[in-house]
């Protein structure tokens, strides 16, 4: 089989309809390979609309756990679409979270090495989840809620 170029950039093994294709002397088998290619488009805009809907399952869930309190936010953060999402905590001291708030720590690798500093309790949960642009190949860390543990 030959390997083809796919839309995510990668070396990806041929579809049915290309398999069709390569097929020689086959009455009407461009017919065919036709039938596969569309077949195939419809099952990939299939999937990505129920990739769609799960992730705002998981997002609407997301944002009810949160109203729920710490317990609920933290169950949350352990299953695997928050770790897909790229969703963090950290536990940090009133005076690092003074630092989110003036701005001095720029991203998540600075706020969890803060927060390894163990000079004050440590009052504040803090979620952090990533997105990804491919394109550009760089990521923004956004801060989603900071929760007080009593």
């Amino acid at each position: 089989m030959i390997p083809e170029l796919s839309s995510n950039n990668k070396f990806n093994m041929p579809s049915l309809s290309t398999f069709f294709g390569l097929i020689p002397k086959v009455p009407n088998i461009g017919v065919y390979a036709f039938a596969f290619s569309l077949a195939e488009v419809l099952i990939m805009q299939l999937n990505e609309e129920q990739d769609k809907i799960i992730n705002e399952s998981f997002w609407l869930e997301w944002q009810n756990a949160k109203r729920q309190g710490l317990e609920k936010v933290l169950a949350f953060i352990n299953t695997p679409w928050a770790d897909k999402n790229g969703f963090k905590k950290v536990e940090i001291s009133k005076t690092i979270l003074e630092n989110l708030f003036k701005g001095q720590l720029k991203n998540y690798n600075d706020l969890f090495d803060s927060s390894k500093i163990k000079d004050e309790e440590k009052n504040y949960f803090v979620i952090v989840y990533r997105i990804k642009n491919d394109k550009l190949d760089t990521f923004t860390d956004i801060v989603d809620c900071i929760i007080i543990n009593n």
